[in-house]
């Protein structure tokens, strides 16, 4: 993949996909993949974790979205890697069995137009 010089969006599709576990009293965490789709095949794939807490600015809505936002970094750290060739993008065989893996969860689409990059 030719990469170098390349404005990160020449890499990206104009898709990302985010699989959210909400907390419940069952785990003592939220928990994010975000999949973002290569436009030369592959799939940059990451996580985030948050540990649940119950106060203020942090309880449980606020965890999901910080394991949503720490996933965000975790690409964002991914594809500058991919952009110096020391990333090694998933399958579509590992992006099925994060599917499964999650099956149940919330799962959203973020349009790329709102990310900057």
């Amino acid at each position: 993949m030719q990469t170098h010089g390349e404005p990160r969006s020449a890499l990206l599709t104009r898709h990302v996909e985010v699989f959210r576990f909400d907390p419940d009293y069952e785990r003592d965490h939220a928990q994010a993949y975000v999949v973002v789709e290569l436009r030369d095949g592959g799939y940059i794939i990451s996580e985030g974790r948050c540990r649940l807490v119950d106060f203020p600015p942090f309880e449980s809505r606020g965890c999901s979205d910080l394991a949503i936002d720490l996933a965000l970094v975790d690409a964002a750290d991914k594809l500058a890697l991919l952009r110096r060739g020391e990333y090694q993008p998933a399958t579509k065989a590992e992006v099925d069995e994060l599917r499964a893996k999650t099956q149940g969860w919330f799962v959203s689409g973020i349009p790329f137009d709102e990310f900057k990059t």
